[in-house]
């Protein structure tokens, strides 16, 4: 006997849209899953404009969609393109400058509490 899965639609409409320094818009999806999330990130510019950023309690997957960036993944930095996708170890200071499109996959599910900014490295 085959059943019928239920199919859940996430639409782009019902994402929170979360805006950071006029150069980054996140948009986060409700997903039903405890323990990863995924959402796009649109960046336009240097994020964070000063710093940098790092998320200590989640490891994240980078797809980049669209565009392309320098990278800095510590003391480390490349440029990525379209079709490019990083691997982002928890507790990474990171920054994005460019104009560049992310599909962002974190897991755990990524949450304010464990996300910080540092002046240096």
């Amino acid at each position: 006997m085959i059943r019928r899965m239920s199919k859940r639609i996430v639409r782009a409409d019902d994402a929170n849209k979360i805006a950071e320094h006029g150069v980054s818009l996140f948009s986060e999806y409700d997903l039903p899953f405890s323990t990863f999330a995924v959402g796009v990130s649109e960046i336009n510019g240097r994020y964070p404009q000063a710093g940098f950023d790092v998320d200590d309690d989640v490891e994240q997957v980078w797809y980049v969609v669209e565009g392309s960036a320098r990278i800095t993944l510590g003391e480390d930095q490349t440029e990525i393109g379209t079709g490019d996708m990083l691997l982002v170890a928890r507790g990474t200071p990171y920054i994005i400058d460019g104009t560049v499109k992310l599909v962002v996959a974190s897991g755990p599910p990524w949450h304010a509490e464990q996300h910080r900014h540092i002046e240096t490295l």
